[in-house]
């Protein structure tokens, strides 16, 4: 047999070293993948978004009718019963 021209130690170490990086590697692709998937999870489609506002719009125009009598204008009496 041959003398190895890099003694073996040093082979082990940078096999290891080789190692780490890519468990590190993966790790951090991991990690970004599921930061991928949370973030599309909770991401509203436009289209929805409007309906949402849209029913919400309603929502307060609805309470502020019951508590103004249908009135433009809310007197400040009632301000704390409207925001309630």
């Amino acid at each position: 047999l041959a003398p190895r021209k890099v003694p073996t130690s040093d082979l082990l170490y940078g096999d290891a070293l080789d190692r780490r990086e890519r468990l590190r590697v993966a790790t951090e692709r991991m990690r970004f993948e599921a930061e991928e998937v949370a973030r599309e999870k909770v991401q509203v489609a436009p289209r929805s978004r409007r309906y949402y506002w849209q029913m919400l719009e309603r929502q307060i125009k609805t309470a502020f009718d019951a508590t103004s009598s249908s009135e433009l204008f809310l007197e400040e009496s009632l301000l704390e019963s409207f925001l309630i």
